[in-house]
């Protein structure tokens, strides 16, 4: 009963508090979270420089299609990583073309998706494909897109070299590095006379990969996390994208499609999900239709003795089982059509 009395102490009154006490145990007992942080990414670079394969690399799931031709990205792909209380969520965009006399509409369209994707960046890793050759046109491309990516995120842009496997001799990848770092200077010092950077970095952050063998990933990983800013999560720590299941598995599906299709067939098919039906016992059926734009392109898609289309199904039943899909049966039916006809394509 005396410990309950109020205690004289200085010639002050405490009066004990048990609410306050419990919340201090509890404070006690469970120390608190540190704070989340965040860090929107965008990847910008030329056409093939191995984006998508970089973004899968990074979140460790096949996010994105990936392939050998070129411009395999057509849409703002989004995957995600979370480590401890830092999320870093990765834009990865169509292969930059600068508009130039001969540019199609198509080409202009994945641009324009390109740069508004750039408004979403904190930061901006700059892909660069190290085994391809400088020319004079694609400089000049990587001058338009380091202007974008300066005027929107400051200096705050990231070098990657990729492919360095396929480099031959090694010491080339310096003299490589060099060039395109002194040409991200030159860039940056335009725009500080223009007043959009306030200071031209003696050098730039870089990093050497291989996205395909996964070597060197983990570093630029490693350095993302550490520049991620307080702020809320956008997702859950357990989300690799924010791709709807169905967008994820018309990823996948068109994966296979560019793998078997050649020319320009797999870029003007679509791909679209009709429906995913669950049949328990681990078993999934996914139905996916095909819109071929000809009754030529629909032959070639289905091949000799529909020898393309199994190989396409067999694919991405592959990929989506146990991966983008739960269940360790993933079924996989296409149908090809044919797309309707835009307003202004018809005769």
């Amino acid at each position: 009963l005396a410990a309950l009395r109020p205690a004289a102490v200085q010639g002050r009154v405490l009066i004990p508090c048990w609410g306050a006490t419990r919340a201090l145990r509890t404070r006690r007992g469970r120390p608190p979270q540190p704070r989340r942080r965040v860090l929107s990414v965008v990847m910008v670079g030329a056409t093939n420089a191995g984006k998508s394969v970089l973004l899968n690399a990074l979140t460790k799931t096949k996010i994105s299609a990936t392939s050998r031709k070129r411009n395999t990205t057509r849409e703002d792909i989004c995957g995600v990583l979370t480590e401890g209380n830092a999320q870093v969520l990765f834009h990865d965009t169509p292969g930059f073309l600068p508009d130039t006399p001969g540019t199609t509409l198509e080409e202009r369209r994945l641009s324009t998706v390109c740069r508004d994707s750039l408004r979403r960046a904190q930061l901006v890793l700059f892909v660069v494909d190290a085994a391809a050759r400088l020319t004079e046109k694609r400089l000049a491309a990587f001058r338009d897109m380091l202007t974008l990516a300066f005027r929107r995120v400051g200096t705050r842009v990231v070098l990657v070299l990729n492919k360095v496997d396929l480099v031959r001799p090694k010491a080339r990848l310096l003299s490589f590095g060099d060039r395109i770092v002194q040409l991200m200077r030159e860039v940056a010092a335009a725009e500080a006379e223009r007043g959009t950077v306030e200071e031209v970095p003696a050098s730039f952050t870089t990093f050497m990969v291989s996205a395909l063998r996964e070597n060197g990933v983990d570093d630029v990983a490693s350095f993302l996390v550490s520049q991620a800013q307080p702020g809320d999560w956008e997702v859950p720590a357990t989300t690799t994208t924010t791709l709807s299941r169905e967008g994820h598995i018309e990823q996948v599906v068109r994966q296979h499609l560019l793998d078997n299709v050649h020319d320009e067939i797999p870029y003007t098919t679509q791909v679209e999900v009709l429906e995913v039906d669950e049949m328990g016992g681990g078993v999934a059926k996914v139905h996916v239709a095909l819109r071929c734009s000809s009754p030529h392109h629909k032959k070639i898609i289905i091949g000799h003795q529909a020898r393309t289309l199994l190989a396409i199904r067999n694919g991405a039943a592959r990929d989506l089982q146990g991966k983008v899909l739960p269940h360790r049966i993933v079924l996989v039916t296409l149908h090809i059509k044919l797309a309707k006809r835009r307003a202004s394509e018809a005769a």
